[in-house]
């Protein structure tokens, strides 16, 4: 996955994420490697260890999401989600222009 993709993803802006690689790299959650289909490109890539980091904090996600959401009827969770990812997408097009 590019540096590109990963912003797409996540739904961070492409300057955190540049931030973030050396981070991540430097504690041994991802890789990087030039790209087999684009030399210019780095491909980054879960690592093992990333892997095994990433299902350990997945629980205590779900966990905080779910309690952040209590307060709201079933019903209006998923609409809630939708309502503050159209936030972040609109806030995020006005952040790269």
């Amino acid at each position: 996955m590019t540096q590109a993709a990963l912003s797409v993803v996540t739904r961070m802006d492409r300057s955190t994420i540049n931030e973030m690689v050396p981070r991540m790299i430097e504690r041994n959650l991802i890789s990087k490697s030039n790209s087999p289909d684009d030399k210019r490109a780095i491909h980054l890539s879960i690592t093992s260890h990333g892997l095994q980091t990433l299902k350990g904090v997945l629980p205590a996600t779900i966990l905080s999401q779910e309690i952040i959401l209590a307060p709201l009827p079933r019903e209006y969770r998923r609409i809630f989600k939708h309502c503050l990812e159209m936030i972040i997408e609109a806030n995020g097009a006005e952040l790269s222009e």
